[in-house]
């Protein structure tokens, strides 16, 4: 549980921004985004206004790079990177800083390959505790005699109030088919005897493997906590999409598994593709073009999968996933390929998740001469 020292918060609440380790110029046209998601969770006392940043470098390298900045510090802060590259190995660690941007804290270095869903760092603090203030003491007067008309009062020890103890109820979420767009999952919990549910966590990744964390639990007393797949509109409503089946524990419990079935489909994508003839390949075993082909955009979406073809429906070319939007390849000269996507609402999920639409229709693509 986290342990706030009394200092004042800054007075602007800093943007939470998101950069790339190998720099906007370095990284290759084509090259396919991926995602690395975790959670962090941090101990020891922690100033107001304190921030988290995500570090990373490509692995074999000596910088790191700020990817992630301004995280708030929560009890267990979950984290979306979304510029790293797939198939790239990358060291990640975690700081803490107080308002002033002094470090006070630093979590183990990982290694990890993107895409990455869950990826867990531990942070301890090093900002002192808090002085209390100092009592002046009250000068004891002299003792006295007690007389007939001066009765003797019981001496009163004053009994410290005793502290609430809280504890933690944690998991993770098991997740199955398709998130609609601008969705997120929230745990909800209630006292076992109580009729009413109440937000225990909001605004999950709803996305398999992902973990959660509610710390106001009373040890000792049952629970019963649910994960709901909710969908929020342009209005601010939500609608349920799906929920889990509720599980009863007794405070603390670890390890609680909610698993949510979504029998959501997404909209299939209408947009086409085109490709770029960028140079032609005009050796005696070649006749053949570098090209690269741009994939349309879907509303809100945050994962692309691509496929190319010799044939209609056909991937024997490119099959890949990521955001990158323009995939480069080779095409023969005077041939027809396919081109089509699919798109997934959360970030940096494989094909094989059941996150993603169906493909759209295939456009075909040719370059000759």
């Amino acid at each position: 549980m986290l342990r706030f020292s009394p200092r004042p918060a800054p007075a602007q609440v800093p943007v939470t921004r998101e950069f790339t380790p190998e720099g906007a110029l370095t990284v290759p046209t084509g090259t396919i985004g991926a995602a690395i998601l975790g959670s962090i969770s941090i101990s020891g006392d922690i100033p107001p206004g304190s921030t988290i940043n995500v570090e990373a470098r490509v692995a074999g390298t000596q910088q790191f790079s700020t990817v992630l900045q301004n995280l708030p510090v929560k009890s267990l802060q979950t984290f979306s990177y979304t510029k790293a590259t797939s198939g790239t190995m990358y060291n990640v660690k975690v700081t803490l800083l107080d308002p002033t941007s002094k470090v006070i804290g630093t979590s183990q270095i990982l290694t990890v390959s993107a895409p990455s869903l869950n990826t867990r760092f531990t942070v301890s603090s090093a900002a002192p505790s808090a002085s209390p203030a100092l009592i002046p003491e009250t000068p004891v007067p002299a003792a006295q005699t007690p007389s007939a008309a001066t009765p003797v009062l019981p001496t009163v020890t004053a009994s410290a109030t005793p502290t609430a103890t809280l504890a933690t109820l944690s998991g993770n979420i098991s997740f199955h088919g398709a998130a609609p767009i601008t969705s997120r999952i929230v745990v909800l919990q209630k006292p076992a005897n109580a009729s009413l549910y109440q937000v225990a966590i909001d605004n999950l990744l709803p996305v398999d493997g992902t973990i959660w964390q509610w710390v106001n639990s009373v040890p000792g007393n049952s629970y019963s906590v649910i994960a709901v797949l909710k969908q929020k509109h342009t209005d601010g409503s939500d609608t349920d999409i799906a929920y889990s089946a509720p599980v009863t524990v007794t405070a603390p419990a670890a390890f609680i598994v909610l698993t949510v079935n979504s029998s959501y489909t997404l909209t299939k994508p209408t947009g086409t593709s085109n490709v770029t003839c960028v140079t032609y390949n005009g050796g005696p075993n070649q006749n053949t073009w570098n090209v690269s082909v741009n994939f349309p955009t879907f509303p809100n979406a945050q994962s692309y999968w691509y496929e190319i073809g010799t044939n209609d429906g056909g991937s024997d070319v490119v099959n890949t996933y990521g955001n990158a939007h323009t995939v480069s390849t080779v095409f023969k000269n005077n041939t027809t390929y396919y081109g089509r996507y699919a798109y997934a609402a959360v970030p940096g999920v494989n094909t094989a998740s059941g996150q993603y639409s169906a493909f759209s229709d295939t456009t075909k693509l040719l370059c000759g001469q």
